[in-house]
């Protein structure tokens, strides 16, 4: 479940009723056989007996991301490792020995300290954290499944190619720690006095394309700062990635799941609305809950808390077989499972709203009335820690998506272990069934896209916790960011850190696959035999030991890729120790499935920029076009307050940034870049605030012709500061760019009516200071493009009229975030070729042809210019002539004696040839 003001790490996605198709991933990589193509030789390089004992996988960046071997048949142990190395020391020595492969090789590349993990196998998985120039890489992993004998059974690995990193930053952890104070403050409206920071802003590599994220954002250092709720205030978890350079706020995310500490407590809100504060056990605030003993309460959601708790420990212990990834100590009698009831909603003000939620906030469950009855949402939200402590998935896009799934799925199988609440056959694979009446169930794992029975409408009709969710990649369910974010009430919009709560139905379906079988897609899944209750015990608990091995080998950048790859990789694992009794036959029912929900395909929209169409059946013509690479030319100017310090630069490096080196073009290397500044300036060692408000504008004007459509396009790409809804509040877009003109050297003004592609998306709302005063508000470009996109702007309203446009940015008084780059202006008209000349006549001679041609009816938009004519035998081309406007006739001489010939002609105008017409085949004398 989640917070109410912002769906965090939970199970319940707060009202978002619509999704598309696609959000972008990394690439799903080039699987390649090792003795195949491109991998010669791999097979023996890594240690493996013969080449099909072996199959890699690399990623777009030419990188391995994963080695899988047969079961039984393990890669050798590199030299100088044994059955008794200690396991983080064989797993580095493997990876140093094929460190080029996995892209840690060389001086400003490493290795971070290995954390060992033990494996249902027997085994050990180790995952190391990449660093570049000694940082740490935001989602680099590489994870080293280990026979018990040190024998590496399997690699999976995100790792980022060396990029260039500043010598030097110029924000201070301190001025990276207040921006994401107050960006959070925003996201969350809250007072930024009852928020802190969890540690010391941390200096980290930030590269968006590793981890799969659509972005505008650059790879680079980032400051990785995780702010918290203080004492007495409503619970807040929020990662917050400050760029080091600029102060912008790249990216900021909700994480409400973090360690378990302790022991098993309940304590009770009593329905409160002084308690703001959930702390279990209570350090003694007035806002926090009161601890009572759950084994002589006669309140049931005190009873149902303690009891679904222990059902998800003695599921990890005595099912999966380890409990210390739950934060836990294997002993009996100390758990770190904590839990308060009965919470108000936090917008409760005189009387108490009950929360209608769930969420894991780090340190304990946290419940609205009726919550805690759920077993599967209590096993769903402690598996966060879980995978937390393996796997520690980030919380977006694909890998959060994945990260939601595996809770999931956890949830489930142990609803269908512990005997508890409703376990009827009608019940099985859908989650929250026990939730209260008022809410319903949330998830369907059998049937993703359909409503399970219970499912509860609000007033209009909609479903209050349910909606539909792809059950493969190529569903049309698959949530696409912009599809929401860009739609009609995109002030509601909430953006759900990228569907994790719908892209996890794709992992639901394989599970629910994997355990109980079926056809789909047109592939017969056998099933471990869940769907038999004479076998289904024993499948839970294959299914549970698979995917617990699965969360300890994924990188914590992971898509649905890797999980294509580590799930049948963890099965075979297992199987070649008979672990759980898991054998062959089930890891094909695991490759069965994985195929069937077509985890190794990216969705159709992924990474698609939506961009200008085309003439059409017209040609272009190019009036005016700058690709931006010559700034000397003088074909722009700079307008702002102080226009040596932005907010436009151009070109984009010559900034106050000591000329930070952004590169971001769509041509060549340059481009203009519109900076979103942070208020809280240090720059080239002085302390002041940077413009947030200017333009840049085109130096000259163009006319605008008469008798044919003229456009403006652009290509450009965003990312502003922007806050997605939640907790009754809309989405909120502060700052952005707009579009403005002059006409005849005239008064500037709003270009939104010209667009007719590509417009504004948003009404932006600027804030002061302390975010309680309306500054501004206009339609402009807001939020995150996710990359290059492109706009155009119909100029016929101004034909005979000359021209300039100008770029526009314009933020309020807090936070940064990446800015606005524009590239590749080009003003242009689509105009109509002539029709065909007719008819085509020929006359031949001795060796020798005539060709003849009326004018054509239709010239187009333009006065036709010349003829093209081409004669042919066949398909050889013999001659082309090329005659004026005025020509209706060529002869061609000296030609080969007996050739049957044919003649075309084309006509052209402005806007290019139009469609050429044929003649009649003649045969020379």
């Amino acid at each position: 479940m989640a917070s109410s003001r912002r769906v965090g790490a939970g199970l319940a996605l707060a009202l978002v009723t619509a999704a598309t198709t696609a959000v972008s991933g990394p690439a799903t990589g080039t699987p390649l056989q090792a003795g195949g193509h491109h991998g010669e030789g791999l097979a023996s390089r890594l240690g493996a007996a013969r080449d099909a004992d072996v199959h890699v996988s690399r990623a777009a960046n030419g990188l391995v991301r994963f080695v899988g071997t047969r079961a039984g048949r393990p890669l050798a142990r590199p030299a100088g490792v044994d059955g008794h190395t200690r396991p983080t020391t064989a797993a580095r020595a493997f990876v140093q020995q094929h460190g080029a492969l996995f892209g840690v090789a060389g001086p400003s590349t490493a290795l971070g300290r290995g954390h060992a993990l033990a494996t249902p196998a027997g085994g050990h998985v180790v995952r190391f954290d990449q660093q570049l120039g000694g940082h740490p890489v935001l989602g680099g992993t590489v994870s080293v499944s280990l026979t018990a004998a040190n024998q590496v059974a399997a690699v999976a690995a995100h790792t980022a190619r060396p990029i260039r990193l500043e010598a030097s930053t110029q924000v201070s952890p301190l001025r990276a720690g207040r921006a994401a104070l107050a960006a959070t403050a925003r996201a969350e409206h809250a007072p930024m006095r009852q928020l802190r920071l969890s540690g010391a802003p941390a200096l980290t590599v930030f590269e968006p394309s590793l981890l799969g994220l659509p972005t505008a954002a650059q790879p680079g250092l980032v400051y990785k700062v995780e702010v918290v709720s203080g004492p007495a205030a409503s619970p807040v978890r929020e990662l917050v990635l400050v760029d080091a350079t600029s102060g912008s706020v790249v990216l900021h995310s909700d994480e409400l799941m973090k360690d378990a500490v302790d022991q098993q407590t309940v304590c009770t809100a009593g329905r409160s609305i002084s308690v703001t504060d959930p702390t279990c056990p209570p350090s003694g605030l007035r806002t926090q809950p009161t601890r009572v003993d759950p084994t002589s309460s006669t309140d049931n959601d005190v009873h149902a808390a303690y009891t679904n708790a222990d059902a998800t420990f003695r599921f990890y212990r005595d099912v999966v077989g380890d409990t210390s990834a739950l934060g836990l100590p294997t002993g009996a009698g100390d758990r770190a499972l904590n839990s308060t009831v009965h919470l108000c909603d936090p917008s409760s003000t005189t009387v108490c709203r009950p929360y209608a939620n769930a969420f894991w906030d780090g340190h304990e469950m946290a419940y609205g009335d009726g919550f805690a009855s759920a077993d599967d949402v209590v096993g769903h939200e402690l598996t966060h820690s879980v995978t937390e402590h393996t796997s520690d998935l980030l919380y977006w896009y694909q890998s959060g998506a994945i990260n939601e799934s595996m809770s999931d799925v956890m949830g489930e199988l142990i609803d269908q272990w512990d005997g508890i609440g409703s376990d009827g056959e009608g019940s099985r694979w859908v989650l929250g069934e026990d939730l209260p009446g008022s809410v319903g169930p949330a998830r369907n794992m059998k049937a993703p896209a359909s409503a399970p029975a219970g499912v509860v409408l609000d007033k209009d009709g909609t479903p209050v916790y349910w909606y539909p969710q792809p059950d493969r990649m190529s569903s049309k369910y698959y949530f696409e960011h912009d599809a929401l974010a860009n739609a009609a009430g995109a002030q509601d919009f909430n953006d759900d850190n990228g569907g994790v709560h719908i892209n996890s139905g794709v992992g639901n379906k394989a599970a629910y696959l994997i355990v109980d079988g079926g056809v789909f897609n047109g592939v017969d899944v056998v099933g471990l035999g869940g769907a038999d209750p004479a076998t289904r015990s024993a499948a839970i608990t294959k299914a549970a030991r698979i995917y617990y091995l699965t969360d300890q080998l994924l990188p914590s950048a992971a898509n649905y890729a890797d999980l294509y790859r580590v799930l049948p990789a963890a099965c075979d694992q297992l199987a070649a120790t008979a672990t759980a009794g898991i054998t062959a036959a089930d890891c094909s029912t695991v490759r069965d499935a994985v195929r069937a929900t077509e985890m190794d395909k990216q969705p159709p929209g992924a990474t698609a920029p939506t961009h200008v169409p085309g003439c059409g059946s017209s040609a272009t013509s190019t009036d005016w076009y700058d690709n931006l690479e010559n700034p000397a030319a003088g074909r722009w100017t700079r307008s702002s307050a102080h226009p040596a310090s932005g907010p436009f630069y151009y070109p984009q490096d010559h900034n106050v940034y000591d000329n930070y080196p952004i590169r971001y073009a769509t041509s060549g290397t340059r481009e203009i870049w519109g900076d979103d500044p942070d208020p809280d300036g240090y720059y080239n060692g002085t302390s002041r605030s940077l413009p947030r408000d200017g333009a840049v504008s085109m130096s000259h004007s163009v006319r605008v012709p008469v008798g044919k459509t003229m456009y403006l396009r652009f290509n450009h790409a965003y990312q502003f500061e922007w806050y997605p809804a939640g907790g009754g509040y809309p989405a909120l877009f502060t700052d952005g760019g707009r579009v403005e003109y002059s006409v005849d050297g005239g008064a500037w003004r709003s270009a939104a009516r010209l667009f007719d592609f590509g417009g504004y998306n948003h009404t932006l709302q600027g804030l002061n200071a302390n975010a309680d005063a309306l500054i501004y508000s206009f339609r402009g470009f807001g939020g995150d493009s996710h990359g290059y996109t492109s706009a155009r702007l119909d100029l016929g309203s101004l034909a005979g009229r000359s021209v300039r446009f100008r770029f526009r940015l314009t933020a309020d008084a807090a936070v940064g975030a990446m800015g606005w780059f524009i590239d590749d202006v080009r003003f242009y008209t689509c105009g109509a070729r002539p029709a065909m000349p007719s008819p085509v006549r020929e006359a031949a001679g001795h060796r020798s042809v005539k060709v003849t041609w009326r004018v054509p009816a239709d010239h187009g938009t333009s006065a036709i210019t010349r003829y093209q004519v081409v004669l042919k035998s066949g398909t050889q081309v013999l001659r082309r002539a090329t005659r004026g406007a005025s020509s209706r006739a060529v002869s061609f001489t000296h030609l080969p004696r007996g050739k049957r010939l044919t003649a075309s002609v084309s006509a052209r105008n402005a806007a290019g040839a139009g469609p050429s017409a044929r003649s009649a085949a003649v045969r020379l004398r």
